[in-house]
């Protein structure tokens, strides 16, 4: 078993299949919680941010062209073009859905290094979403869509905290270790709680407070 992004499930078993051609996985995202509640974590909801200082975008004129540069990004052909490459030479398609054609290394090297750029997704750009032959990966991207219902939204993207600025990742490898090992059955219930307590004691308690203090101060 392997607790991870369900996405990931292809590359395991590219990976695997070539030391084992049998091998089998599967993907799940329905697991109850203590209280036999069903959540997942929530992505903050946005990837980049787009700055255009007046320092290099000196006119109107100039910022309105390179805002015209984007409304094309979100249009289907620009998009498809961006995330798929040229049809019949990086992909072709099946069922609607884009197949990335058998030679990877030339959608890898021609391709691949400007799928950052994309601006929205299917559902905002409508470019096409791809097509999965591998059966747990195309299971993999209906249980995305599943968890839609059931996202658990971080509410403090947005809040600020010093604390947490300075020694949030030496903090959060307290709990990481902490979940880590009481899965592995390394740490009980009550060890697993002494590590929350651990990490109050070192500066969660902190975040905790200057995160009602940055809401407070919002709301």
């Amino acid at each position: 078993m392997r607790i991870g992004g369900i996405a990931d499930v292809v590359s395991l078993y590219n990976d695997a299949k070539e030391i084992n051609p049998d091998i089998k996985y599967d993907v799940h995202n329905y697991i109850e919680g203590p209280q036999g509640e069903y959540g997942t974590w929530a992505i903050p909801g946005y990837g980049s941010l787009l700055l255009f200082p007046k320092a290099s975008v000196e006119t109107e004129d100039d910022l309105r062209m390179i805002l015209s540069f984007y409304d094309q990004m979100m249009t289907p052909e620009i998009a498809n073009l961006f995330y798929w490459g040229v049809e019949g030479e990086h992909y072709t398609l099946e069922d609607n859905k884009a197949v990335i054609t058998d030679d990877q290394a030339k959608f890898d090297r021609e391709v691949k290094p400007y799928l950052s750029l994309e601006i929205g997704e299917p559902e905002t750009n409508g470019r096409y979403e791809g097509f999965h032959d591998y059966e747990p990966h195309a299971k993999a991207q209906e249980l995305f869509k599943d968890n839609e219902d059931y996202l658990i939204h971080d509410l403090s993207v947005s809040l600020e905290s010093e604390t947490f600025s300075e020694q949030g990742d030496r903090l959060q490898e307290i709990i990481n270790d902490a979940t880590t090992n009481y899965i592995l059955d390394e740490l009980d219930e009550d060890g697993f709680n002494k590590e929350i307590e651990k990490w109050k004691e070192q500066g969660g308690d902190d975040i905790i407070k200057e995160y009602n203090e940055s809401w407070q101060a919002s709301n």
